[in-house]
């Protein structure tokens, strides 16, 4: 097994080739680099949607069970070779941006039900996308998709903070967002490092300043993770 760590120019490359066995030790920890963020992610992204559409706790979290479930699920099954099924490699699937908004709309006004509606149709135009996916290179370049997909993000983002971020009755607006601006300005920070490595990071990292802040001004209950069981399933009825 070759392993480099750094060319005569001083530039990093790559360490192990794609087919070769990732050592126990590494593969624990390259894993770890993938699960801990990914799952932060998903479970934020998902919590935003369902706040959005002021569902109740047991919606969110049975959502978050199965977001993570189904998740875990495609993850794996990519990771096999089964014919026209999997990839052999491994592939993180996450939430899509994008789909913030249409998603807490879809939520808000027609429940559940029309949500489901929404993935299903959704799944199937990316689908088909996907086989002509060559041929629209043509007119979806990556600069193209770039910036449809930043304005769409930028788009959503007046909606979910209106519907989400709402301080309590009383409290002062510039406080409430304290948490939020201390994560930004640490997220902010990390982004312009040019090490790959806190980038990795960044959400937990902004995560945890957030919490770091919101704790001492009385926006975090902490009771809640206390009095939560470790291990349950979803009660949604």
């Amino acid at each position: 097994m070759s392993k480099m760590s750094r060319t005569s120019q001083g530039r990093p490359v790559i360490h192990y080739e794609p087919d070769e066995k990732c050592p126990p030790l590494l593969a624990v920890i390259s894993a770890l680099q993938i699960f801990i963020p990914n799952t932060i992610s998903l479970i934020i992204l998902a919590a935003l949607v369902v706040r959005a559409s002021d569902e109740s706790d047991a919606y969110l979290s049975w959502v978050t069970f199965t977001v993570l479930a189904v998740t875990g699920a495609g993850m794996i099954l990519q990771t096999l070779r089964l014919r026209q099924v999997g990839s052999g490699r491994l592939i993180v699937a996450n939430f899509n941006v994008p789909f913030l908004a249409v998603c807490a709309l879809a939520l808000s006004v027609g429940g559940p039900g029309l949500l489901a509606s929404l993935v299903v149709v959704s799944t199937v135009v990316q689908s088909v996308l996907t086989l002509r996916l060559a041929s629209l290179r043509r007119v979806f370049t990556q600069t193209v998709s770039g910036v449809v997909v930043m304005l769409v993000a930028v788009s959503a983002m007046p909606f979910i903070i209106s519907r989400a971020v709402t301080p309590p009755e009383g409290e002062s607006t510039l406080l409430f967002l304290a948490p939020g601006m201390a994560a930004l300005a640490a997220g902010v920070l990390i982004s312009l490092q040019d090490k790959p490595v806190w980038r990795m990071w960044i959400l937990t990292v902004t995560v945890a300043v957030g919490l770091l802040v919101a704790v001492p001004l009385g926006f975090y209950d902490t009771a809640i993770i206390a009095d939560t069981a470790w291990v349950s399933l979803p009660d949604y009825r």
